[in-house]
């Protein structure tokens, strides 16, 4: 559009609308790539690949023919047909690049001088000024958009990041609360069982309303956890966050289902931060979960250590042979304990050594998180 109201000033300023010349031709021509384009006409031509920068090189040739064509035919010093050259420059530094722009400017420059020379045009240095102005803002505009570009990819990514991150997140905090009822579960299962044959009816019965108390327990949780996640509007401290001080509350439940563990506990619980203590939470969790199921029966050695600096945990059960024992063979658990323990900028390692499972993991309370 603003090439055609240079074109309406460049033909009122020669009368072609009034006595039409040779001149007017040259005008529309020139016009007609800027028109063509806009409408995007013809698409095999000028969206094709193939056509564009060919395409690109016509453009170039019949605006710069053209213009000085006209300053030709004019004579005048106050002639617009520069101006095309200028918004031509421009157009082809943004398009097709700086490179192509400045071939361009090289060309227009060359036929200002010839311009100047030969018809002694008295307007070089303005238009010389102009021509370059029009190179450097195309170049900067191309620029910008592509860092328009890089940005809205960048920003795409980050999203997906984001939301690959938040899934496996959710997966790793599922995975956990449901590993530990279900390991409740079956210790209180287990016990109502033994009971059971050894004729024992009321410890029987205790151990089966416990195990329904864990599975309740259990089910509100997850009842909470989809309810949040389906509601933007909940409130996220409706759903209780475990923390290092549950610790001894999460070794009474593994105990009351009947896992024997040897807590120790170094520190104080309180002054580990909230990331950090859930992480530890939901390490010892997934470890204590692991023993009843790769060692059911066996003795749980618990050790936890907070200093000033960081907090340590430590737990050890024996392998237990047999089609209940065996080692984790590394699943989600596992790989959940080592990414919480990342993301916090500290480490988790868990192995078979000594005829013993061990895991071990270390939180700094201070790091800033991976």
């Amino acid at each position: 559009m603003f090439v055609i109201c240079v074109s309406a000033v460049i033909a009122v300023q020669r009368h072609e609308f009034t006595k039409p010349t040779f001149d007017l031709v040259v005008i529309a021509a020139i016009t007609a790539p800027w028109v063509l384009d806009m409408f995007a006409w013809p698409k095999f031509l000028m969206r094709d690949r193939r056509f564009e920068f060919r395409g690109l090189i016509v453009w170039s040739a019949i605006v710069l023919a053209g213009a000085y064509w006209l300053s030709i035919s004019f004579h005048e010093s106050y002639d617009y047909a520069p101006f095309y050259v200028t918004v031509l420059v421009g157009e082809m530094a943004a398009t097709a690049g700086p490179k192509f722009g400045a071939v361009v400017w090289a060309v227009a420059m060359s036929g200002l001088i010839v311009l100047t020379t030969v018809n002694h045009f008295s307007g070089m240095a303005i238009w010389a000024f102009a021509f370059t102005i029009g190179w450097m803002g195309g170049t900067a505009y191309r620029t910008q958009v592509e860092v328009a570009y890089e940005l809205a990819e960048a920003q795409t990514q980050l999203a997906e990041q984001a939301v690959e991150d938040e899934r496996h997140r959710l997966a790793r905090d599922v995975h956990d609360l449901i590993a530990h009822s279900l390991a409740v579960t079956m210790l209180q299962l287990s016990g109502a069982r033994l009971a059971l044959k050894a004729g024992e009816s009321e410890e029987a019965l205790a151990a089966l309303e416990d195990a329904e108390a864990a599975g309740r327990s259990a089910m509100a949780e997850i009842h909470r956890t989809v309810g949040l996640l389906g509601s933007p509007d909940a409130d996220g401290a409706q759903l209780a966050t475990p923390s290092a001080a549950d610790l001894p509350r999460l070794v009474a439940d593994f105990r009351r289902a009947g896992l024997e563990v040897d807590f120790q506990l170094d520190g104080d619980l309180a002054t580990v931060p909230m990331a950090t203590g859930l992480a530890a939470f939901r390490v010892v969790q997934e470890s204590l979960s692991n023993a009843v199921k790769h060692a059911p029966g066996a003795p749980v050695r618990l050790g936890v250590r907070v200093t000033s600096e960081d907090m340590r945990v430590s737990v050890v059960n024996p392998v237990v042979a047999g089609p209940a024992g065996g080692t984790p063979a590394g699943g989600n658990g596992l790989r959940g304990m080592s990414e919480r323990a990342e993301l916090l900028g500290g480490v988790a390692a868990a192995g078979n050594g000594d005829g013993s499972w061990k895991v071990e993991a270390t939180f700094p309370l201070h790091a800033q998180p991976a």
